[in-house]
């Protein structure tokens, strides 16, 4: 029997992975299947220095909080991204596991990434965003980049930024209704604060590291009734 995964105890903050910046500005992320939004980022945060991940099926449904056939329907609306190569491995190599290569920037080009950090994914922020806030999530760090008050830039534990919903429903690929959804989705999840006026004209919090966290027993045990008979 196979182990399933287990949400962690124990977070560790400062692992992170390199979201590229074309991804957003070259539209390839709102062109993404929603599905395909969800599961790119898991992927990513498994990668090792190189780039290399081998997350299983169920683990990938775990932390994105879909299906394992949702996951499937991901990985197919990834088949012709240009930032993941994906390879079968085993005996069976066209049924055996996947292992996948993100095309992330360099270290050292900070100026062509942004991080996005593990906790999101393994604290259970992730699996329990919408779809409309999944594709949020890096289009709000992206912008927040682009108006230079970026974590990076303002030495805050927290990016901020005044979203357009027409631009942010652009690059993220969903409705103006829907990113107004998205927003508020993402401040009931722990990863983002709305402006203190009630006008709604000041700047969002973005979370890099999430403010709320979920109960990782709790998660684990629903991971073992959904997952459980397949193994």
């Amino acid at each position: 029997m196979k182990h399933l995964y287990r949400f962690p105890d124990r977070l560790r903050y400062e692992n992170y992975f390199r979201f590229d910046k074309k991804w957003i500005e070259d539209l390839s992320w709102a062109g993404l299947p929603k599905a395909s939004q969800a599961v790119l980022p898991v992927i990513a945060a498994h990668c090792n220095w190189r780039g290399h991940a081998r997350p299983g099926e169920v683990t990938i449904a775990a932390l994105s909080g879909l299906s394992v056939k949702g996951v499937q329907y991901g990985l197919k609306g990834l088949g012709t991204f240009r930032g993941l190569v994906t390879r079968r491995y085993g005996q069976l190599q066209n049924r055996g596991p996947r292992s996948y290569r993100v095309r992330m920037p360099p270290s050292r080009e900070k100026d062509r990434y942004f991080p996005i950090y593990k906790v999101v994914f393994e604290g259970g922020n992730w699996q329990a965003l919408s779809r409309s806030g999944r594709a949020l999530y890096p289009v709000l760090r992206w912008v927040a980049d682009a108006q230079g008050t970026s974590a990076a830039r303002t030495g805050k534990a927290w990016d901020e930024c005044m979203p357009v919903p027409s631009h942010l429903a652009k690059y993220a690929g969903i409705s103006r209704p829907s990113a107004y959804a998205g927003l508020e989705d993402l401040a009931r999840k722990g990863l983002a604060e709305p402006p203190e006026d009630d006008r709604g004209t000041g700047r969002w919090k973005i979370y890099l590291l999430p403010v709320r966290r979920y109960d990782p027993e709790v998660l684990s045990g629903m991971v073992a009734l959904k997952f459980g008979k397949r193994h």
